[in-house]
């Protein structure tokens, strides 16, 4: 995956938790920061916000999940 504008690195991070290889290309410090700091975190805690057995479950499905629990 490749990501030419990381920002605060959301596609990095998601890209890390499913195990894949990515780059990414950021040119401000304050955005490189952030994006590191959200990959160390991932490192810790691999999951993600609304995928369950390997399907990305629509937002508001999420909520409703969320919900009843």
């Amino acid at each position: 995956m490749f990501d030419p504008f990381v920002g605060s690195g959301t596609t990095a991070v998601v890209a890390k938790k499913l195990g894949r290889k990515f780059i990414g290309i950021e040119k401000e410090k304050e955005y490189v920061a952030t994006a590191i700091k959200r990959l160390e975190m991932a490192e810790e805690d691999n999951n993600i916000q609304g995928y369950v057995d390997g399907v990305f479950l629509d937002r508001n499905m999420v909520n409703l999940l969320t919900l009843n629990s």
